[in-house]
């Protein structure tokens, strides 16, 4: 619940800037600037799979599902309004994607006792892909924030509260036990590291003289 707030505060924060932009043509920034689509779609994929390995285990997980579902219906919004920002092809194939793939979960909801004999394999092995995913993706939205001096649409509430989500998380996985909280452990791990390194960032914006020199050329 901790990151489905953290996005609605990502969310509402577009949705501010697209009503302080309307009407208003301002060269190099827009509602979602700076905002990494990479590190959103690297997100929903992390949920997704916990929400499959949820499914999948015996009983359903439900600390794992529910919560992970309402997530990836927010991104959904998120990946709309940058849909319409920014009007690109890779915006419009990680929406439809991403609806596809929800359609697709809810197949394996409807299937679940015939796949119950490999589906915790599979969601285990998407555990492990959507963890270099997820890494990827935070450096890449560091790796904009760095270039550019400044965070723009990126909303720090967003990685604090999916911050304290990994903590729980890791610590969800010691109390089930390394033989099934594995998954857990790993992908919450370096959300961990990661948040905390895009947090720091927050504060280098505002201190570093070069992050300074970084948006005065970005305005030009």
């Amino acid at each position: 619940m901790l990151t489905v707030l953290g996005l609605y505060y990502q969310l509402a924060l577009v949705l501010k800037r697209r009503r302080l932009f309307l009407g208003i043509v301002m060269e190099n920034d827009s509602p979602t600037n700076i905002l990494s689509l990479n590190q959103l779609t690297s997100i929903f994929l992390a949920c997704y799979a916990f929400f499959l390995y949820g499914l999948c285990v015996e009983p359903i997980n439900h600390y794992l599902v529910w919560p992970r579902l309402m997530a990836m219906l927010v991104l959904l919004l998120l990946f709309y309004q940058i849909l319409i920002d920014r009007r690109n092809q890779l915006s419009v194939i990680v929406f439809y994607v991403s609806i596809g793939l929800l359609v697709i979960s809810g197949f394996v909801l409807l299937f679940r006792d015939e796949l119950q004999n490999f589906g915790k394999h599979i969601a285990e092995g998407l555990v492990i892909i959507a963890t270099i995913v997820l890494a990827q993706g935070y450096f890449h939205q560091v790796l904009l924030i760095r270039r550019s001096g400044r965070t723009g649409a990126v909303s720090i509430r967003l990685h604090q509260c999916v911050l304290l989500t990994a903590l729980s998380t890791v610590a969800f996985g010691f109390a089930i036990g390394i033989e099934e909280g594995w998954p857990l452990i790993l992908l919450a791990s370096v959300s961990t590291t990661l948040k905390l390194i895009t947090l720091w960032h927050f504060r280098w914006v505002r201190i570093s003289k070069v992050a300074e020199i970084r948006r005065n050329e970005y305005s030009r």
